[in-house]
């Protein structure tokens, strides 16, 4: 990453946290600021992830009950949504 795409920042660490950091980037050859960048993109990476799964099993689930209703009568699922209206005024608007 080039220095001039990088925005200064600053962190407040629990004092035990900064220590291992610190003992961390000497081991490595590296510095603190080095580990929580790579700390960071590991956790954008792992919430981004965890997203994707989430959507694609919102997906599946409306593929599993699409069409449900394909093969009954549309006066029973006007009357269920007339039910569902009674019960939850206002969840369609």
């Amino acid at each position: 990453m080039e220095k001039d795409q990088m925005e200064r920042t600053q962190v407040y660490l629990p004092r035990g946290l900064k220590r291992g950091l610190s003992r961390l980037a000497a081991k490595k050859h590296s510095n603190v600021s080095a580990l929580l960048r790579e700390a960071g993109e590991s956790l954008l990476e792992r919430e981004k992830q965890a997203l994707e799964r989430d959507d694609q099993a919102f997906k599946k689930a409306l593929d599993n009950v699409a069409g449900i209703w394909a093969d009954r009568d549309p006066k029973e699922f006007e009357a269920t949504r007339k039910s569902f209206d009674r019960k939850f005024p206002g969840w369609n608007d």
